[in-house]
């Protein structure tokens, strides 16, 4: 607590790995390290200290609450200013310990009054110690504003170098992609073309048959047409070169009988 701070470890869990950062805060003597609760689970008890003392926290307690506020998710600057109490506060403390939860109060002043007494004023006591809590608060909150800002910074830098290198990469793949749609957009275009002509060449092959073959039709029908009309002319003819040849040959015998019988005649007169 107030009466002896110092710096400590803090390792975090994470995806079965382990990473330890020293952390300068104003925290109690304890080794603790970072449960995969999120909570915080005491690595052993440092002798002589506040917990030693009191005999009521050991290791391998996991420790929930202190003075009813939660330390699931808290960070070493939160955990610093949790613990940061004066010594004429008692502590209440939650913890875990073999599946069970008990709550403690670990009391500052039956602890510390001799070892107070032995010191001095114990005014002056407790402002060195506030001081030394809130320089320590403070520059752990510098150092971490600072590690903020510089990997805010090179968070920055890392965002414009890589839209940077993304909107170059980019123009390459949009210059490929154009190229490679340019050739696809060609070989589709000349494949239409060759499909097309092939079409039109296959649909003018069947006109000129389907032409030839009503043209063959049409000539076939004219000549059995024109044969038809110039035998039926000749038949005509026929019939009528006969007619007319009967009536010149009746005609002629006729006239021959006629002269026939005159001549007849004119002997029986004579």
């Amino acid at each position: 607590m107030a009466a002896r701070w110092k710096v400590w470890v803090v390792r975090e869990e994470r995806q079965g790995w382990t990473t330890e950062t020293n952390k300068e805060s104003s925290a109690e003597d304890e080794w603790m390290k970072r449960g995969r609760g999120g909570n915080y689970v005491v690595d052993n008890v440092v002798p002589g200290g506040l917990a030693d003392r009191s005999g009521q926290i050991r290791a391998g307690d996991e420790i929930l609450e202190i003075n009813r506020r939660p330390l699931q998710g808290c960070g070493p600057a939160e955990l610093a200013s949790i613990c940061a109490v004066s010594t004429d506060k008692d502590i209440q403390v939650k913890y875990v310990r073999g599946g069970e939860t008990s709550e403690i109060l670990l009391q500052i002043q039956s602890l510390y009054s001799q070892r107070q007494n032995s010191l001095g004023d114990e005014n002056d006591l407790k402002s060195s110690i506030r001081r030394t809590a809130e320089m320590e608060a403070r520059k752990l909150e510098e150092k971490v504003q600072q590690s903020r800002n510089q990997y805010s910074n090179r968070l920055q830098e890392e965002v414009e170098r890589s839209r940077a290198e993304g909107s170059s990469r980019l123009e390459l793949q949009i210059r490929v992609l154009r190229a490679e749609f340019d050739a696809k957009l060609e070989r589709s275009l000349s494949d239409i073309r060759q499909s097309h002509n092939q079409k039109l060449d296959e649909e003018l092959e069947k006109l000129r048959a389907e032409s030839k073959r009503r043209l063959q039709e049409k000539i076939e029908k004219s000549r059995a047409d024109s044969k038809a009309r110039l035998e039926a002319q000749l038949e005509k003819l026929r019939q009528d070169s006969a007619q007319r040849l009967n009536q010149q040959l009746a005609a002629e015998k006729d006239r021959l009988d006629a002269q026939l019988k005159s001549e007849r005649d004119w002997l029986t007169m004579a």
